[in-house]
């Protein structure tokens, strides 16, 4: 039975890596220590997060001020028009603002939304300095999740004690309010509801330097 139950697992994240075009959470550095604002972006793209969403540039433009902006999407042809991240650097190529967009469509899939709430928790708990309000939010959009892909846990797993009511950030995330804004000693969280054309709605998640 166990190792029926490693095979599906190993089954469903090579379909993940089919689907996204990711690769196995191996030879990865980790996030840089206290999140990616104010790191180089050369060493923010070796991270763990940029390779196994493989993360790939697509454009650059100036953004004023000195700063330019660059955009990366996954690979993966199915979802590379679903997500992006927008990153904000200065003239030394430090990032001062880093934003995940997912469109609406994406997370309230019911097959595929899995893969836009994986992408959204590993960006809440990677991007910023660790902080236990972002944990409750990513453990939130993490284990809410419900998908018409049979969902492998481990044994002993237990699912962690989540808020009630939810946390006005989730239920942003779940499109019940447009915005929710934190600010911390040196940086800003902001996640919010953009409306765009016909089913091109989109939720924008960002963390920048104050």
């Amino acid at each position: 039975m166990a190792s029926s139950i490693l095979r599906r697992g190993v089954a469903l994240l090579a379909a993940a890596g089919a689907i996204l075009g990711i690769g196995a959470r191996v030879a990865t550095a980790a996030a840089p220590a206290g999140g990616f604002l104010n790191h180089p972006l050369a060493e923010v793209e070796k991270s763990g997060f940029f390779n196994w969403f493989n993360l790939a540039e697509t454009a650059r433009a100036p953004a004023g001020g000195g700063l330019t902006k660059i955009v990366f999407r996954p690979t993966g042809p199915k979802f590379h028009d679903l997500a992006l991240v927008e990153v904000t650097v200065d003239s030394k190529s430090s990032i001062v603002r880093i934003d995940l967009v997912l469109k609406r469509s994406f997370i309230e899939n019911p097959g595929n939304g899995i893969f836009a709430r994986d992408i959204a928790k590993s960006f809440i708990l990677d991007a910023p300095p660790p902080d236990s309000y972002l944990q409750t939010l990513a453990d939130e959009i993490r284990y809410n999740a419900t998908s018409s892909h049979p969902i492998i846990v481990g044994p002993g797993f237990k699912r962690p004690k989540l808020p009630e009511p939810p946390t006005a950030g989730y239920q942003t995330f779940i499109g019940r309010r447009k915005v929710e804004r934190k600010k911390f000693a040196d940086w800003v969280f902001e996640i919010q509801n953009e409306r765009g054309a016909a089913g091109s709605d989109a939720l924008r998640i960002s963390f920048e330097q104050s």
